[in-house]
């Protein structure tokens, strides 16, 4: 049954990674990531702040790829603050939107 697919797909695909995924920023930053058990900022789309500082945001592309048309990060933590304004201010946000579970 379904339970049954499930769990090959868990055991034979659910772990797959391809050759491009990396998320070494992602685990050396843990302290800076709101989620650590789901990586959501690998280090091919991930938005890179001055003097290799780390923010947990990914570029979101056009449909061909080449322009970047919006940032997608986690709501600031106390600790992350500054970096998310820096952000912001380095990459010159012209809206923020805010998502989240009330």
């Amino acid at each position: 049954g379904v339970e049954g697919i499930k769990a090959e797909f868990r055991s034979e695909i659910g772990s797959y990674k391809s050759p491009t995924y990396g998320d070494v920023a992602f685990k050396a930053n843990s302290s800076k990531n709101r989620h650590n058990d789901l990586p959501t900022c690998l280090d091919s789309t991930r938005v890179s702040l001055p003097e290799k500082g780390y923010i947990n945001a990914s570029w979101l592309y056009d449909h061909t790829k080449f322009i970047r048309q919006y940032t997608l990060t986690q709501a600031p933590m106390e600790s992350t603050v500054e970096d998310f304004w820096k952000m912001c201010f380095e990459h010159k946000a012209m809206a923020l939107i805010v998502l989240c579970d009330t």
